[in-house]
């Protein structure tokens, strides 16, 4: 990801993308969440964009990875991104959840008790790993054995927090 900072682009780097549905009633009321079986992580090595993809196994519960490389606009030597991608896989700690940045994407979902949920506009919040308090939490505890194992954990906000904001959509305030 880029982002114009004055008059030059930057890049905004090391995100962990986690993604939630959340279901209100008919009468705007939060009924539940659900946490999508895939995360993404960005970060970038030279001018190539690492993307690590992270799925949960719904038999087991374990996690399935893999790692793209996405090259820059301009050409690049022949093989140079096979390079880099066996450079970022060999580091002991390649994959991770640890991020500088993490942004949760919440898609609301009205009259999800329903036969007919319809999809409201989405709700996206972004911490920085800086932020001294933070509306949810990724947390990354890897197994000491097996650097692509662990244990995951996502605290998302409060049903509280979903609630106000599909209010506060469903009557126009924002």
């Amino acid at each position: 990801m880029l982002a114009l900072i004055g008059r030059e682009f930057h890049y905004i780097d090391d995100i962990l993308f986690v993604f939630v549905e959340v279901d209100f009633d008919g009468e705007g009321r939060y009924l539940s969440e659900r946490l999508h079986p895939v995360l993404y992580r960005s970060h970038h090595e030279l001018d190539y964009s690492v993307v690590q993809v992270s799925t949960f196994e719904s038999t087991s519960g374990r996690l399935h990875h893999d790692v793209h490389i996405i090259s820059p606009a301009y050409s690049v030597p022949e093989g140079e991104p096979d390079v880099i991608l066996r450079a970022v896989l060999s580091r002991p700690r390649s994959i991770t959840f640890e991020a500088r940045h993490f942004c949760l994407y919440a898609s609301l979902i009205k009259n999800a008790d329903t036969s007919r949920p319809e999809p409201v506009r989405p709700v996206s919040v972004v911490n920085s790993a800086d932020d001294a308090s933070k509306l949810f939490k990724v947390e990354w505890e890897p197994d000491p054995m097996n650097p692509l194992a662990g244990v995951l954990t996502v605290c998302l906000p409060a049903a509280e927090v979903f609630e106000r904001v599909y209010r506060a959509q469903a009557a126009g305030e924002i």
